[in-house]
């Protein structure tokens, strides 16, 4: 089972870019780690949820994410071998107040890519 619930906050405003017909928004979800640390994750999603937490959600928002655990490597410019963790995110519940409107969506669910 790969499955993974989050609290945290974002680090900065969700980037919202389009793939093809698919709305896509990436953020830094900064969660309380092990030992009084701070771990940073990478989160992406899609569709309409990706539209919701780019307008509902800006820098330091409390937000619950339920999604799955990727991994991928890359080599970076000194030839080294970097691996990645990131997450795709399913759910999201946004815990704290949007910063436009007056009312949000307590939890929108979206397509998985």
């Amino acid at each position: 089972m790969n499955s993974i619930n989050l609290v945290g906050r974002l680090t900065k405003p969700a980037r919202l870019t389009n793939t093809g017909d698919k709305a896509r928004a990436n953020f830094t979800l900064a969660v309380d780690g092990y030992n009084n640390t701070t771990d940073f994750l990478q989160v992406t999603v899609f569709g309409k949820l990706a539209e919701n937490v780019a307008e509902y959600t800006d820098k330091g928002h409390l937000v619950s994410v339920e999604g799955r655990i990727t991994s991928g490597k890359y080599t970076n410019d000194q030839g080294e071998t970097v691996f990645t963790v990131d997450i795709i995110g399913q759910a999201v519940r946004f815990l704290g107040r949007p910063k436009t409107a007056t009312t949000t969506p307590e939890t929108v669910e979206g397509e998985v890519a």
